[in-house]
């Protein structure tokens, strides 16, 4: 009866403890399959994996995906954060300077009108 106990309490702490991890944290396997996304965007784009800097997956709990953040080696001040649509589509959603001041247009892609924010002069 106690390696019952003992077990059942075993597994539920396994997956507890597993549920919280990927609430967290998300799937080591999305996070790569993101990343890999991103990287073959930025290839199809010309741009070389010897210019990136710095390739940083960030888990955004609220959509339950990650955000892949790139830094450029000939841009170091601005970060240029990518999302992956619902149609598996690589999308920049933001270019951050690294004041937190968010441009537009940077040296390695623009913004596309579609999610660039009210009041920036796009929706007049």
């Amino acid at each position: 009866m106690n390696k019952w106990i003992i077990s059942l309490t075993a597994v539920l702490v396994i997956l507890i403890g597993g549920w919280y991890y990927l609430f967290n944290y998300g799937s080591p396997i999305k996070k790569q399959e993101r990343i890999e996304l991103v990287e073959a965007h930025l290839t199809e784009m010309g741009e070389l994996e010897e210019a990136i800097q710095l390739l940083t997956p960030i888990y955004d709990k609220k959509h339950g995906d990650f955000d892949i953040s790139v830094v450029f080696k000939d841009e170091t001040e601005v970060e240029y954060i990518y999302f992956i649509t619902t149609a598996e589509k690589v999308a920049l959603q933001e270019i951050r300077k690294n004041n937190g001041t968010k441009i537009y247009e940077g040296k390695h892609d623009s913004v596309p009108i579609e999610y660039r924010g009210p009041g920036d002069g796009s929706y007049e």
